[in-house]
């Protein structure tokens, strides 16, 4: 097995002001472990009014917010109890109802917001009952985020359930093969209960002691690095996705899931070669770029307009808060 790095560059500064609203940071990294690198990225300037929202997961937990079965595979709907702002956020897996699934967009849920409906995939083909103790007119707390690229663009750019059904077969069959060649064993992450799915083959044993050993070396980066609003991961130095948030605040909440994740999708990629070294400069090229993709809009609710960017390389998927001028609030960059 590859020792643990961690290996901190100077503070650079890449402003990048090729394609409208290119965003500028300085980047710290890379900071890696076996095959996943991370580049922290701080914002050369941003928001000191940004909001702050209580993340979906943390809502459920508190039972401030609540996920509702409709009986409708690609359509939940959603509700704020609280006096709080909760932000959704796509690609949370959803598990329980008659079957787990996977939120195709970010939300913002205002107080008391009342039953909302959002838009949603099946990641778990066949089933179409209750398993176990899980309640079967609501869900649980959205634990986990999609890890699988392949994934993320069937729910963010293709939107057919299809396409999502087959993503995750080919993301468990690759979670399967990754872990195997890790642990130098014949291991499969499909659970008995349910074969097809996908939160529960996440949540097999194995796999998960071998994302906690990305997570102990990886986890703390970010303390030294306060001002940070999100990063960017590649795997086997190809470059895989960046999350970016509109305040530090909202990324320290997010971290621990999405850290989880692109782990996750490292092990699946466990047993491909490395390319040559990736830097932070290649790193926020791409970034760039991906602000000049063909643009298309849409607004899940009132308080909430999603930006798609598709170029050649990269879908770039930014949630704003309309209640606020420029007050976009979560960047998801998705390499192709």
């Amino acid at each position: 097995m590859m020792k643990s790095v961690l290996a901190l560059s100077a503070s650079l500064l890449f402003s990048l002001p090729v394609f409208p609203q290119s965003p500028a940071y300085r980047v710290s990294g890379a900071h890696e472990h076996e095959n996943l690198k991370l580049f922290l990225l701080v914002p050369e300037s941003h928001s000191s009014a940004a909001r702050r929202y209580l993340p979906l997961k943390e809502a459920v937990e508190q039972k401030k917010a609540v996920v509702h079965e409709t009986k409708n595979v690609n359509n939940l709907s959603i509700e704020n109890l609280s006096d709080e702002e909760v932000y959704v956020q796509g690609g949370d897996i959803l598990k329980g109802g008659e079957q787990d699934r996977v939120l195709v967009t970010d939300l913002i849920l205002p107080p008391k917001s009342g039953r909302i409906p959002i838009a949603a995939f099946c990641v778990e083909q066949g089933r179409w009952s209750p398993r176990g103790n899980e309640s079967p007119k609501q869900f649980m707390p959205p634990l986990a985020v999609v890890a699988s690229k392949e994934t993320k663009l069937a729910v963010a750019a293709e939107s057919q359930q299809a396409s999502v059904w087959e993503s995750v077969k080919g993301a468990i069959a690759g979670l399967s093969a990754g872990l195997s060649a890790k642990k130098q064993k014949p291991i499969a992450v499909a659970a008995p209960e349910s074969m097809s799915s996908y939160m529960l083959s996440i949540e097999n044993t194995e796999l998960m002691r071998s994302v906690e050993e990305y997570m102990k070396p990886l986890a703390k980066i970010i303390d030294s690095h306060p001002a940070s609003t999100g990063y960017a991961f590649a795997i086997n130095n190809v470059l895989s996705g960046a999350e970016v948030y509109s305040s530090p605040a909202l990324f320290r909440q997010m971290w621990p899931k999405m850290l989880r994740a692109s782990a996750t999708e490292a092990i699946a990629r466990y047993n491909r070669e490395k390319k040559p070294a990736i830097n932070a400069a290649a790193v926020l090229t791409d970034l760039s770029a991906a602000h000049g993709g063909a643009a298309s809009e849409q607004a899940p609710n009132a308080r909430t307009k999603i930006l798609k960017r598709d170029s050649a390389r990269m879908l770039l998927v930014e949630s704003s808060d309309q209640s606020r001028p420029g007050g976009w609030v979560h960047r998801s960059y998705i390499a192709k």
